[in-house]
């Protein structure tokens, strides 16, 4: 039985698949998936730490958080 159906987490159990595979395996046991990450494509957005800055000049850039969140 699969481990997300409720299986173990055991080595005779669980195997090792690339992200192909294990999808082709996914569809064999769930049915086929309609959402895009199960076709392999996933659409970038705009993280929620992306910090904007306006440089001495008035231009806007964004950047990265150098530290922890809060920091």
């Amino acid at each position: 039985m699969p481990y997300a159906l409720g299986g173990l987490a055991t080595v005779e159990n669980i195997s090792l698949r690339c992200r192909r595979h294990n999808q082709y395996e996914a569809e064999l046991v769930f049915g086929p998936r309609s959402f895009p990450e199960a076709r392999g494509t996933v659409e970038a957005v705009a993280s929620a730490a992306t910090n904007f800055r306006l440089d001495c000049d008035g231009a806007s850039s964004t950047s990265r958080p150098l530290g922890p969140p809060g920091s």
